[in-house]
């Protein structure tokens, strides 16, 4: 008898001048053979110690793509499987060198394809998966197509890479659904997607478009302590978004989820984050606007200005000071600020509130410009001090008074919004 392959746990013996079998020789394939040795293991032809279980095929080589269901629009020569698969579909390690087509198939345990590698699309448009989908750390070069697919366990795409799109829309997952430090190079397609359980999508990258629009989950989870204002870029908010449009499309999917689950402090995050990223589709929107449209100058001339008024208010009274109202400490920081800055400048120009000839380095000195900066930003008007005859005097204190109450009304709408939600 011709001794087995060599790779672990293989029991089908080798082919002429290989160590391996016909399914995980890495070298050219005749396809008609390929296929006859794959439906003798598929039908248990053959003495039982020479073949592996009907549907094992971890690490094999498939000479070109598979199919089991439908082949969707695929012309290419594929090999079959079977449309039902009742023990499940094990492609571990497997390197298939076309499409997976599985659309409309029913996989009645785990379809796990942990570490394989896909060359072309995997679909599985329509598909039943009764156990686990398992892609962890897998490369699908082409497209990931799960449209109307029912995974009644767990997905996992931990550690995956997808060169293509992500396509989730209609999918029902009724486990967990898992995407940690996934990469999706093309688009993210999770419209009305429901996942049972919890979604996962810490250290996730999606690199293209992506549209959540009434997908659900269970809750939702970013990292320890994630999202959140404080850090920069993906170390705050857990996942990583290229464009601005799929990063609104998200963070308004994970309001929903944070605010139906009572984490408030996310859901705000998730607002101030969905806010940061609406400026940004405006600002390409009207980019393209003014690249495609050269010749209306002059309503462009009117059109911009506009917008970034608009921005620079919203910058200034709302982003920079409360982030959206999601973060206090922000804006009683730029209290501190702002009246620290006014504070130093009354003390270093003593004459800017009638204290002319007035030493500047004296704690006296700076005790009163302090104080003129605190009853001007609380708009107190104790009238002990003022400005007097000095115009820029006027100009500060003016300014000053209007930022004062501008803050103040903010932290009142800002604490008021905290305390309703708490209660």
């Amino acid at each position: 008898m011709a001794s087995s392959c060599k790779y672990p746990g293989c029991r089908v013996p080798v082919e002429d001048g290989s160590e391996f079998c016909i399914f995980h020789d890495r070298g050219s394939k005749d396809l008609e053979k390929f296929q006859q040795a794959l439906n003798d293991q598929i039908n248990e032809v053959g003495p039982e110690e020479d073949r592996n279980g009907r549907c094992f095929f971890i690490g094999y080589v498939f000479p070109t793509g598979i199919v089991a269901g439908s082949r969707g629009w695929s012309q290419e020569p594929l090999i079959e499987l079977p449309a039902k698969m009742e023990e499940g579909a094990w492609f571990d390690d497997a390197t298939i060198k076309g499409n997976a087509w599985f659309d409309g198939a029913t996989i009645e345990m785990d379809a796990a394809f942990d570490r394989a590698t896909i060359k072309g699309n995997a679909s599985f448009d329509g598909a039943t998966i009764k156990g686990n989908a398992r892609f962890g750390g897998a490369t699908i070069e082409g497209n990931a197509s799960f449209s109307y697919a029912k995974i009644e366990m767990e997905a996992w795409f931990i550690g995956a890479t997808i060169k293509g799109n992500a396509v989730f829309g209609g999918a029902t997952i009724k486990g967990n659904a898992r995407f940690g430090g996934a990469t999706i190079k093309g688009g993210a397609w999770f419209n009305d997607a429901t996942i049972e359980g919890d979604a996962w999508f810490t250290g996730a990258t999606i690199k293209g478009v992506a549209k959540f629009d009434g997908a659900e989950c269970m809750n939702l989870y970013h990292g320890k302590n994630k999202p959140r204002i404080r850090g920069w870029g993906n170390g705050r908010c857990g996942i990583a978004l290229a464009t601005p449009q799929a990063a609104v499309s998200y963070w308004r999917f994970a309001q929903g989820v944070f605010g139906r689950t009572g984490e408030r402090e996310k859901a705000d995050v998730a607002f101030y984050f969905e806010r940061l990223n609406r400026w940004r589709v405006q600002r390409h929107d009207k980019a393209d606007d003014d690249e495609s449209r050269m010749r209306k100058f002059w309503t462009n001339w009117v059109i911009r200005p506009g917008y970034w008024i608009l921005f620079l208010l919203d910058l200034v009274f709302v982003r920079w000071t409360t982030a959206y109202g999601a973060s206090v400490a922000r804006l009683f920081f730029t209290w501190f600020v702002v009246i620290a800055g006014f504070g130093v400048t009354f003390s270093m120009l003593p004459r800017l509130i009638e204290r002319a000839g007035e030493s500047v380095w004296t704690l006296r000195n700076w005790i009163i410009g302090i104080h003129y900066s605190v009853t001007t930003f609380a708009t107190l008007g104790l009238g002990h001090i003022g400005p007097g005859t000095s115009r820029l005097g006027m100009v500060l204190t003016s300014i000053e008074a209007i930022l004062g109450a501008v803050f103040i009304a903010l932290a009142v709408l800002v604490i008021g919004r905290r305390f309703m939600r708490q209660g």
